[in-house]
């Protein structure tokens, strides 16, 4: 008896734990296909779900930047990289390249060129370097 009752205790206050972190996966695979399907507004709403749960995650944030990159919304996108780039992930190329041509887009190149430069000085890889020579031609600043 006591051994069922101490299963059930387990069970009750275990389970929540493990359903919300496997709630976070799910907003974020359902935002990843609904992204994939064009569905921009509502992969956003599955990601800020998502944020709800755990609001310091680097992947939501890059994942909403993305979408609204997509969007055409690049004011969106540059905040959510922005604080996804605070938040220190383990994808900051990705964050720095996404900042980057969101800025670009903006038409604020200098400022997407500062961030290809960070970006460089921590990473050596060719998403940095093409996007950086690319917004480096559209203001015709070629080193």
């Amino acid at each position: 008896m006591k051994k069922t009752l101490l299963l059930l205790l387990f069970c009750c206050f275990a389970l929540p734990g493990v359903s919300q972190e496997t709630s976070f996966d799910q907003y974020i695979e359902k935002g990843i296909a609904l992204h994939d399907a064009g569905n921009f507004e509502n992969a956003i709403k599955e990601y800020e779900k998502a944020l709800e749960l755990e609001p310091n995650s680097g992947t939501a944030h890059y994942e909403i930047a993305y979408s609204y990159f997509l969007k055409g919304d690049y004011k969106s996108a540059v905040k959510y990289s922005e604080k996804a780039i605070d938040l220190e992930t383990d994808n900051q190329l990705l964050n720095y390249v996404m900042l980057g041509n969101a800025l670009d887009m903006l038409g604020k190149r200098k400022k997407a060129i500062k961030v290809y430069e960070e970006a460089m000085k921590e990473f050596d890889h060719y998403l940095l370097s093409y996007n950086y020579a690319l917004t480096c031609l559209k203001v015709d600043k070629v080193d």
